[in-house]
């Protein structure tokens, strides 16, 4: 709860965001990290490390719809700054894409879920 005061006492610091949510993934705090992380991004919108790390968490957490589109964002900021991307973030990129083919958002129409999952199906099927 220390982490969670200091984080507290000075808002909109997206280092200090960074820092104290990388503390609390190691404290095993997985949905407060994600917090933090989630302020260095409202900081700084192009933050590919806090964006690959909240979308880590995502995807720990089951919310692959965000995942993905955090993975997706950090993956493009990687290759537009010619970083290139590891291996690790492709994997989950690709692995969230598969379960939202799989098992689209509940919030889309019955017959476009019906659809999507039809069509990942078929798609596996054929090789």
């Amino acid at each position: 709860t220390e982490l969670m005061i200091a984080g507290g006492n000075t808002p909109g610091d997206p280092v200090l965001a960074m820092r104290l949510a990388g503390m609390l993934e190691e404290a095993r705090a997985p949905a407060d990290a994600l917090a933090y992380y989630q302020k260095a991004i409202a900081a700084e919108p192009r933050n590919a490390k806090a964006l690959e790390a909240a979308g880590r968490l995502e995807f720990a957490l089951g919310d692959f719809e965000e995942a993905h589109r955090l993975l997706d964002r950090a993956i493009r900021l990687h290759n537009t700054a010619g970083g290139g991307t590891s291996a690790v973030d492709a994997g989950l990129l690709e692995k969230s894409e598969r379960i939202l083919e799989l098992m689209p958002s509940s919030k889309l129409p019955s017959r476009v879920r019906v659809a999507r999952i039809v069509a990942a199906r078929w798609r596996r099927s054929r090789g």
